[in-house]
């Protein structure tokens, strides 16, 4: 069995293709949650599922990013030697504040060199990666909109029970939103993405793309983040196994930014790991859970206060620890108080006292703009990953190509290029760019660098194609 994100590259790429990662920097402001709903206590058998969708949906947005897996090397290298890879995906978010901050998941977003966001009315605008945290898989994205958006509410009880009614709503193989209602299997559920993993585990039908997406609760709340699910194939969707990010986790996350501008986690200094059956026998303890100590950091709380390899961590203050993710969430989540940890060693019990410090290592990172986006990246069709030639009698013939058919034709693309994401194929005929006709290469490519030096991001060219002729836009830069 395999654990998968839920990302999923766009219909135009192959399923191969996986999400991106970065953008611009914007700081995020974040407001107090406005709800979607009056009264969102209310039982499902209020209101229909229907009713209850219609409210839901326009919180939630597509993520489409854009990713450059190998930008061009050299602007003046040979033609289609230098291009540029890119790889497109999609995700799903919601909305959090009505004045553009959304929430997605990090995977969905690391990486990219550019974010769209599509609401449910179908309005396409442009998105920046403002923060991306680090322990959780989690992004902050931010949009500027002209008018207040509808917003998702968190759930204020983030209490959830196996067996109660959930809905998720996300863009599911990059079709479009879509809206899927199951139930919760599982609480709790660690599937090693982190050391503080406590997923939900859903048979609602969430897939590939449905990453970022809500999951609700019957209210219309949100309790939490869609990020994973369990395949037995390299490409296969839901088996009735997705995992949600809890949404208490979320609240965390959001207040800490809020306060602080980062995320702060509280630090014991230890390593420690799941107390087996045979190590409480071999360390003649009568539990049956708890977290083993592995190591422990010099100078760090535990060392202060006198932990040990092989110490058993039974009790978290008045919370029992059942293993060593219980351990780490109580941990991060207990910054400056001073807690009473409960212990067996030497064959006996033991308390000590211990004061949870900040967690040196960054929890999270305001993004970094991924490439200058000032200057043009593109000098040439090179670049884009094309091979273009003037059409000759042995090329029509080796593409079918009717004698009225005048332009460059593409006699190559470039797999993961530009050129491969907008739609171009070998056989493909460039009738004009940029409404003029397009009848020599090198033309082509001087028309390219100064379209992109006078700052324009894209390029207009007629295509004719064995389905006939079609407008593309061709990007000009990253």
């Amino acid at each position: 069995m395999k654990v998968r994100h839920l990302l999923q590259p766009t219909l135009a790429s192959s399923v191969r293709r996986t999400m991106l990662r970065q953008a611009l920097a914007l700081s995020l402001v974040v407001t107090p949650l406005s709800p979607v709903f009056a009264g969102s206590s209310a039982a499902m058998d209020s209101q229909t599922m229907v009713d209850l969708v219609a409210r839901l949906i326009p919180t939630v947005v597509n993520v489409t990013a854009h990713h450059v897996t190998a930008p061009p090397r050299d602007a003046a290298a040979t033609q289609g030697a230098a291009f540029a890879r890119v790889r497109t995906g999609v995700g799903s978010g919601f909305v959090i504040d009505p004045s553009g901050s959304i929430v997605t998941n990090r995977h969905v977003v690391e990486g990219a060199y550019d974010l769209t966001v599509t609401f449910s009315d179908g309005r396409t605008v442009p998105a920046q990666l403002v923060w991306t945290s680090m322990a959780v898989d989690v992004a902050f994205l931010k949009v500027s909109v002209d008018k207040p958006l509808p917003v998702a509410t968190l759930a204020a009880d983030q209490s959830v029970r196996i067996g109660q009614r959930v809905i998720a709503i996300g863009n599911p193989l990059g079709l479009g939103t879509s809206v899927s209602a199951g139930i919760v299997s599982a609480v709790d559920r660690d599937i090693k993405e982190s050391p503080y993993d406590a997923f939900i585990q859903t048979d609602a039908a969430i897939n590939h793309g449905n990453s970022g997406g809500p999951l609700f609760n019957e209210a219309g709340e949100v309790v939490g983040i869609n990020s994973a699910l369990y395949t037995s194939t390299s490409n296969g969707g839901s088996q009735g196994l997705g995992f949600a990010i809890p949404g208490r986790d979320v609240i965390f996350l959001i207040d800490e930014f809020k306060r602080y501008g980062r995320v702060r986690a509280g630090w014991l200094g230890l390593n420690a790991q799941k107390l087996t059956s045979d190590m409480a026998e071999a360390l003649r303890f009568p539990g049956f859970f708890g977290a083993i100590v592995a190591t422990v950091a010099p100078n760090s709380p535990a060392a202060a206060a006198g932990l040990r390899s092989g110490d058993i961590v039974q009790t978290f203050g008045d919370e029992p620890i059942e293993d060593a993710t219980t351990l780490n969430r109580a941990t991060a989540l207990s910054l400056g108080k001073h807690v009473q940890l409960g212990l067996w060693r030497d064959g006996k019990p033991l308390t000590v006292s211990v004061t949870i410090a900040e967690d040196p290592q960054s929890h999270g990172a305001a993004a970094q703009p991924y490439m200058d986006a000032s200057g043009p990246r593109f000098a040439s069709t090179g670049d884009m990953g094309l091979l273009l030639a003037p059409l000759t009698g042995e090329l029509r013939q080796r593409f079918k190509l009717q004698a009225g058919v005048r332009g460059l034709v593409v006699t190559a693309v470039a797999e993961d290029s530009v050129a491969q994401e907008v739609g171009l194929r070998a056989g493909d005929v460039i009738v004009t760019a940029q409404m003029q006709p397009a009848t020599d290469v090198d033309d082509l490519d001087r028309l390219i660098l100064t379209q992109a030096s006078s700052g324009r991001h894209a390029m207009i060219v007629l295509v004719q194609a064995s389905g006939g002729e079609r407008w593309v836009a061709l990007p000009l830069r990253l």
